[in-house]
């Protein structure tokens, strides 16, 4: 048994578009693939499923406190909302895709930081390189 033994969220980094996203706080990768019903009349009434997905899709959020407006920038004056996204772990594995940036949202309470969010959709496959 590995007592102790974790990832922290900062070990895990990534760019987006090549660049360093500025006071990320959280990342949150959601994966998902759409299951297709293979059950028939001989299945007795038990679900089955293709081994394969039907579809696969994902998304990215991003959370942290505003140090530049370098994402709200390329919100407005972007030709292109789609980014190249590569995360890197901490044993060396990477995680690259393509993903839409779908929606960005700041909060600015009056006596603290402000904060963003910003959220993510797959455009094209994905490349997962394992690391050591």
């Amino acid at each position: 048994m590995s007592v102790g033994v974790a990832v922290l969220g900062r070990e895990v980094t990534f760019t987006m578009g090549a660049a360093a996203v500025a006071g990320v706080m959280t990342k949150n990768i959601d994966l998902s693939g759409s299951r297709i019903e293979t059950g028939d009349d001989n299945s007795a009434g038990h679900a089955e499923a293709l081994a394969k997905s039907g579809e696969d899709s994902g998304s990215i959020t991003i959370e942290g406190l505003v140090k530049n407006y370098n994402l709200f920038a390329s919100w407005f004056t972007n030709a292109s909302r789609i980014y190249a996204f590569v995360f890197t772990f901490p044993d060396g594995s990477t995680l690259t895709q393509d993903y839409y940036m779908d929606t960005l949202s700041t909060g600015m309470p009056y006596a603290e930081g402000s904060t963003y969010s910003a959220g993510f959709s797959t455009s094209g496959a994905p490349v997962w390189v394992s690391g050591t």
